[in-house]
């Protein structure tokens, strides 16, 4: 986030105009432009606060403010440095149906001793814990401009996908980008936890101009639990 003000001033107290312009880089037009006329009040000109400046970008900004009394015009220029600040945040949920098959699991399991069941030691169902032919709600929030956004589960490469910006708001910071996507494919179910608790990662990596990467893990367990997963599909 950034913020421009502006403070001009004339020895003659003569009404002025200011006009700001805002250079990106090398780009020969202005990114943004305001003139917004000002006078001095007896206590001096009150200072402009600029409105509805574009989304900061990494990069130089050059600002050029002119101003004007009517008979001649000074121009000031200044410049600032905008950097990326990168962050990367990740999740991995049930969709909302299969959540609700999560619940009503463990309340049928509630009255059970622990390790009845194929889940072993687990008498309950953890929220990262899921059923193999679910289809894994990715979530990742990102800090700058990232080129790429991906996921896969490193004990099964072949499970993989590209998160995507989605436009809904980030929980943590305003300034961050939230991404998602769904990984799932119909060979999960038969390989995936068959013989009990099965734990493996999700990497997410987000890849940003330069070189610069992110990687976060996300631990999750496959647990094909009683009966196939169509059979629990269906029983819920």
């Amino acid at each position: 986030h950034y913020g421009i003000k502006i403070k001009v001033n004339d020895a003659d107290k003569d009404p002025l105009s200011v006009k700001t312009e805002l250079y990106y880089d090398t780009e020969a037009v202005p990114v943004y432009s305001h003139t917004k006329k000002v006078t001095d009040s007896g206590s001096g000109y009150p200072v402009i606060e600029l409105p509805n400046l574009p989304e900061a970008k990494a990069g130089s900004y050059t600002v050029v403010v002119i101003v004007s009394d009517g008979t001649s015009v000074g121009l000031g220029e200044y410049s600032f440095t905008v950097k990326e600040t990168v962050y990367l945040g990740a999740e991995v949920r049930h969709t909302p149906q299969w959540e609700d098959n999560r619940r009503q699991y463990n309340d049928k399991m509630a009255g059970k001793p622990k390790g009845q069941g194929s889940s072993g030691t687990y008498k309950y169902r953890p929220e990262n814990m899921f059923w193999p032919g679910e289809s894994l709600v990715l979530r990742a929030e990102l800090g700058g401009s990232p080129i790429s956004v991906t996921a896969v589960m490193l004990q099964h490469p072949e499970y993989s996908a590209v998160l995507k910006k989605d436009g809904s708001l980030s929980p943590v910071s305003p300034g961050h980008s939230m991404y998602s996507a769904e990984m799932w494919s119909a060979s999960m179910q038969n390989r995936l936890g068959q013989g009990g608790p099965e734990n493996v990662v999700i990497r997410f990596t987000a890849r940003y101009s330069g070189g610069k990467e992110l990687v976060r893990d996300v631990p999750v367990i496959f647990d094909q639990s009683d009966g196939l997963f169509w059979q629990i599909h269906r029983y819920f």
